[in-house]
């Protein structure tokens, strides 16, 4: 069932590519043309942008790491954070990786469940905090709106952002975890569940290690949506950066989707939330080359796995 459902989602994503490849045919041409004279400086500057962004996310898992009492040394997390993205290429979603690196940091220590709470809160902090951005960006720049459906995505996020900032916080709502205990016989799941409900509650105890990742995270976040505008100017897609800032979340929030790393999805996702502003043939390669630069991040973490 496992395997159905891995192939499921690699043809979902090789299909959804296939279709919107398949859409663009009539304008493959003009989309070479865009990425063959996009201008190289701003394109090499995102690379280095996205690389301070994995950093920058090794910094934050590193403070929730040490909240467990789990100490890894800042290199072999910024190794980790490599290796998750290189994973996430072969993994559903584009949470994957986040497994891979997991299982890998846990592989020096005891304290395993800690371990893997650790990555887990490290990407709800990733998904409250594009929540909070992108409510604040529809409240200060309402103009750059470019589709209604943008507006129902971020208040989905502000509402699962919000219940992930009560289970963190909150030590009655943190309590939702060892209410599944119910559904299951097995002692030791129903322990598992119950060390995870402490691991989780743990970080209320942490809460100026807990704003400091925050604000690692909020800085991350900005600086993922200006690769992302540096790769528009590099194409003189003519878009503004709170445009983007505005329209990106919704693009990251459908590459969550089951799938192959959000393959297919996100580019859908370019063409179909910025193309009415941009242009399709814009969006489109503006994908392209995101997916590129992602491409690019994936084979320093493939090197990272291989020699380490």
């Amino acid at each position: 069932m496992k395997n159905i459902s891995k192939y499921l989602k690699i043809a979902v994503s090789l299909a959804l590519l296939a279709a919107l490849f398949w859409i663009m045919r009539d304008k493959l041409s003009g989309i070479v043309s865009i990425i063959a004279h996009a201008k190289k400086p701003f394109i090499a500057m995102s690379v280095g942008i996205f690389v301070l962004c994995m950093i920058l996310q090794s910094f934050r898992l590193k403070l929730l790491l040490d909240a467990q009492g789990v100490h890894i040394a800042i290199r072999d997390v910024t190794f980790l954070t490599f290796i998750g993205q290189f994973f996430n290429n072969f993994m559903p979603t584009s949470i994957g990786g986040d497994v891979i690196k997991a299982y890998y940091a846990s592989g020096g220590t005891k304290k395993k469940l800690e371990t893997f709470t650790s990555v887990l809160i490290d990407r709800v902090l990733g998904v409250i905090t594009l929540s909070w951005i992108a409510l604040a960006a529809l409240f200060l720049y309402p103009d750059d709106i470019a589709n209604k459906i943008v507006v129902v995505i971020i208040i989905i996020m502000c509402v699962i952002g919000t219940v992930f900032t009560a289970v963190i916080f909150n030590k009655k709502a943190a309590r939702i975890i060892v209410f599944f205990e119910r559904f299951f016989k097995s002692p030791r799941i129903k322990d598992q569940l119950q060390r995870l409900y402490e691991a989780t509650h743990k970080y209320r105890h942490h809460k100026m290690l807990l704003l400091h990742a925050i604000w690692i995270s909020f800085v991350a976040q900005l600086m993922f949506f200006y690769m992302a505008y540096l790769l528009a100017i590099a194409i003189s897609s003519g878009v503004s950066f709170t445009f983007l800032m505005l329209n990106m979340p919704a693009i990251s929030a459908a590459s969550m989707l089951p799938s192959l790393n959000g393959l297919g999805i996100r580019e859908s996702g370019f063409v179909y939330f910025l193309g009415g502003v941009m242009g399709k043939t814009n969006a489109f390669a503006l994908s392209l080359l995101y997916l590129g630069v992602m491409l690019v991040m994936s084979l320093v973490g493939g090197v990272i796995f291989l020699f380490k």
